[in-house]
């Protein structure tokens, strides 16, 4: 399903090789995206690859379901449906432990994603103390039994965290986790 030159595109940016250009990547949850692109496809998988290859996204951490009103309420063990959003219900994760299964469990995953939005447009949500204190040391207790595993790991976050990557170098010589 991947085109050879979007793989290369992406693993030329996990490994720190100059590419074609910069992996696009994003989140599509909305109904009238997936009509658009994937039309009557009955597959949603099948549909959200059409999206993303319309739309020319290398990259996704998933995508929503854009589930329909009628479907309001549905539950399963572990999701239930609101606002027309599946919502996880109960975290398949909740230990170093667990992560430490999870790594080991699937050998052939070797790519995870990690996300935390901690800045505005123009600023840190919080004090430049919460990275330095507690942001950083947790993720690279989340971090480093990926990359025990083989597994390559990207980072995310919306909004202005220069300053934090800022400190961090100052702080270590460098940014203290290389993802």
């Amino acid at each position: 399903m991947l085109d050879k030159a979007v793989y290369d595109r992406i693993m030329a940016a996990l490994n720190f090789e100059e590419g074609d250009r910069v992996p696009i990547w994003d989140y599509i949850d909305n109904r009238a995206v997936y009509r658009y692109f994937a039309g009557d496809e009955p597959d949603y998988l099948k549909g959200m690859v059409k999206v993303y290859h319309g739309l020319g996204i290398d990259l996704c951490r998933g995508f929503g379901a854009s589930f329909d009103e009628s479907q309001e309420g549905q539950r399963g063990k572990n999701w239930m449906i609101s606002g027309m959003t599946r919502w996880v219900t109960k975290r398949p994760i909740n230990s170093l432990e667990d992560l430490n299964w999870n790594c080991s469990a699937t050998p052939s995953t070797r790519l995870e994603n990690t996300w935390s939005d901690i800045a505005y447009k123009d600023k840190l949500m919080v004090s430049p103390e919460f990275p330095r204190q507690t942001f950083i040391p947790c993720l690279r207790k989340v971090v480093e039994p990926l990359k025990e595993a083989g597994i390559k790991v990207i980072f995310h976050s919306d909004g202005s965290v220069i300053l934090t990557f800022y400190d961090a170098i100052k702080r270590y010589g460098r940014y203290p986790i290389r993802l």
